[in-house]
């Protein structure tokens, strides 16, 4: 048995290189029967190989040449990604550069506009803090004239007490001064004693 499979052991590697390597050569993956019936019918291969062994060596060939299909697969898939994503890029370059500029552009108007905007609410304290001075002036100016009544009218009272304060002081002490003098005119002059009218002659 042992001299058998060391015969067949050559033969077989002999034998399955040529459809794998034309499989290769023309890209199509054959099945396994495909295969199979490739190297028995193709191929010369011992009669005393063992016929399982060399299918499952196919079977790993077959798996192996898929793998590697596969990954060509997608190597080439990637290479075709990466060719549109340089184009876009090449495409999108002058685009992002122009975007680039508008962002700074922006950036600096909105450093402009924050700073207008700082002084803008400074201004707008300062007004605040001189339009409740003026309503303070206002307010003042609208109690002002009852201010200046009520003094007005304090001030006339005021000097009204004053006036008559003055008035009956002069009244009393001028009023016994005039009778005194009346008094001293009547006894000088006796009016009552004279008579102006000269007798009738009967």
């Amino acid at each position: 048995m042992n001299n058998k499979r060391k015969r067949s052991n050559p033969d077989l590697n002999l034998c399955l290189k040529t459809p794998i390597d034309q499989e290769e050569s023309s890209n199509k993956l054959l099945t396994l029967d495909e295969a199979m019936d490739f190297e028995l019918k193709h191929v010369n291969v011992d009669p005393n190989v063992d016929v399982k062994k060399l299918r499952r060596t196919i079977s790993n060939r077959l798996s192996a040449q898929r793998a590697r299909n596969k990954r060509a697969e997608c190597i080439a898939e990637l290479e075709k990604k990466v060719k549109s994503l340089e184009g876009r890029i090449a495409f999108d370059a002058p685009e992002i550069e122009n975007e680039k500029d508008k962002y700074k552009m922006l950036k600096l108007e909105g450093n402009m506009l924050r700073e207008q905007l700082d002084s803008v609410t400074d201004r707008a304290k300062l007004l605040t803090v001189e339009i409740e001075e003026n309503k303070l002036e206002l307010r003042r100016l609208k109690e002002l004239p009852k201010t200046l009544e009520k003094e007005h009218d304090s001030r006339s009272i005021h000097l009204f007490e004053i006036e008559r304060q003055g008035y009956n002081s002069y009244d009393e002490s001028d009023s016994a001064a005039a009778m005194d003098m009346d008094q001293s005119i009547d006894q000088y002059l006796n009016l009552d004693a004279i008579n102006f009218y000269p007798p009738k002659n009967d």
